[in-house]
């Protein structure tokens, strides 16, 4: 998908880190994401710096991820924006952190970061789970609104689909043109 987008020109060429998800991360993401949030941040991200070429501009950089993958891509763009500015979730699981973390944004930190998240749910996702252990589409449709409550670039949808690979495979070149299309606003203001 990533060489037919960028041969097509659709998108901006771009380096991708995939991280294995092994099913003992959940507990490390529902206890301490912090833990998570610093090994991606300092070791990880810090590697692929020293052995590639890569931008060093928060603003170059997008972190996404689906379900609680999801949230974290999302927590760590909210508490690591000096390295991403940019995240995705799909079907998102909505924790308290989350809104907690985006409520506690003040209007001088929202135009200094200048984050821009996308985010999307199925019609007929999870029924329970997350925020209040409200449905997916129920807590993914408060965090948007919290999103555009507090003004915080994003793009939100709801999608006529469930919480599976498929479905959310269809939907990444979307994210992707959304991030890195080679005529889109996002790297206009890249420079």
């Amino acid at each position: 998908m990533l060489d037919n987008l960028i041969e097509q020109n659709e998108i901006v060429p771009l380096a991708v880190v995939f991280i294995d998800y092994k099913s003992a991360d959940d507990d490390l993401y529902n206890t301490n994401p912090s833990i998570f949030i610093d090994v991606l941040c300092d070791e990880i991200l810090s590697y692929v710096e020293s052995n590639y070429k890569i931008s060093s501009s928060n603003k170059d950089r997008m972190i996404c991820g689906i379900s609680a993958g999801g949230r974290m891509a999302l927590l760590t763009s909210l508490y690591r924006p000096e390295k991403f500015l940019n995240a995705a979730g799909q079907s998102t699981t909505i924790f308290e952190q989350l809104i907690e973390k985006v409520s506690d944004l003040d209007e001088e930190e929202i135009i200094d970061r200048n984050h821009n998240f996308y985010s999307d749910v199925g019609r007929y996702d999870l029924l329970t789970g997350g925020y209040k252990n409200y449905p997916f589409l129920y807590g993914n449709q408060i965090f948007a609104e919290l999103l555009t409550e507090k003004k915080i670039n994003h793009q939100f949808r709801i999608i006529n689909d469930g919480h599976q690979w498929a479905n959310w495979r269809e939907r990444t070149d979307e994210i992707l043109k959304y991030f890195f299309s080679v005529s889109s606003d996002l790297n206009e203001k890249r420079g």
